[in-house]
């Protein structure tokens, strides 16, 4: 009604957006320290295209700034799918783990170009709330869309909605990148608040 950015909406855009796509099925998002967390990986081939040499996913458990497990899936060749396993991440929880955790995946290309980035989240142990950054990118007043890099891993920031991503409390290093121009900044988030910042480019 206010026509305020949701995180929803974010999801719902980066779901639809791109010609390669990864997305992610979680078994659970409330987990127990000690348990294991799985999520199956897929690249989503809207236009049923043979898949490029060396297609990969990078992923990575992230706990703010922090990354606890990482590695990579290299996805299958010489098929033409819509939708394409291309395997299974698995972490065990720490016993003693609280707050929310990230699964974060980035679709790359042999040159290691991002292609499409996607993350779940998922809490462990006891309940803490996250922040939300809602980051926009601008040129003359304008939204563009943009890049941003956040502790190593790379988003996309869409003219609309931006960038909608519920983080730990914390400070956090960014660098935003349009058109080869590149802006650095750094954000505080709050538990339970919203953190909103716009970056400005020539």
């Amino acid at each position: 009604f206010n026509g305020e950015p949701k995180l929803a909406a974010y999801t719902m855009r980066n779901l639809f957006e791109g010609d390669w796509r990864v997305f992610l099925v979680e078994d659970e998002t409330s987990c127990q320290p000690g348990n294991k967390f799985r999520a199956e990986v897929f690249v989503f081939n809207p236009y049923l295209r043979t898949i490029p040499p060396e297609l990969a996913v990078d992923w990575r458990i992230v706990r703010g700034s922090r990354t606890l497990a990482d590695g990579v899936l290299a996805a299958p060749k010489n098929t033409r799918e819509r939708a394409i396993p291309v395997g299974t991440v698995e972490w065990t929880i720490p016993e003693g783990a609280a707050g929310m955790y990230t699964l974060h995946t980035e679709l790359i290309d042999s040159r290691g170009d991002l292609l499409h980035a996607n993350q779940t989240h998922f809490g462990a142990g006891e309940v803490v709330v996250p922040g939300v950054l809602f980051l926009s990118a601008k040129r003359g007043g304008t939204a563009v869309e943009a890049l941003v890099e956040l502790d190593n891993r790379r988003l996309q920031v869409y003219a609309d909605p931006g960038l909608i991503i519920p983080l730990p409390e914390g400070m956090y290093r960014l660098n935003v990148w349009f058109d080869h121009q590149q802006r650095e900044l750094e954000v505080e988030i709050t538990s339970g608040q919203a953190t909103r910042t716009t970056v400005e480019f020539e």
